[in-house]
């Protein structure tokens, strides 16, 4: 998540989640400049998006080792 607020110190936060968003958004980091929250939040993007990747791999991979060789 990319937040705005124009009242803050430092007007521009990153937080992160998870899929189900049981911990709600938190780890946030702060910015004063728009261009260096956006910047951290593409990175955390693509830091989510790898995670979800393995995950996903791993799958793939437990299924391939449970099927019989033809």
């Amino acid at each position: 998540v990319l937040g705005y607020n124009p009242k803050a110190p430092s007007a521009y936060v990153t937080w992160k989640t998870s899929p189900n968003r049981y911990r709600g958004f938190d780890l946030g980091h702060y910015f004063p400049d728009f261009n260096e929250a956006y910047d951290d939040y593409k990175e955390r993007c693509h830091e989510m998006l790898d995670d979800h990747l393995k995950i996903e791999k791993n799958k793939l991979k437990s299924k391939n080792k449970e099927q019989p060789i033809r």
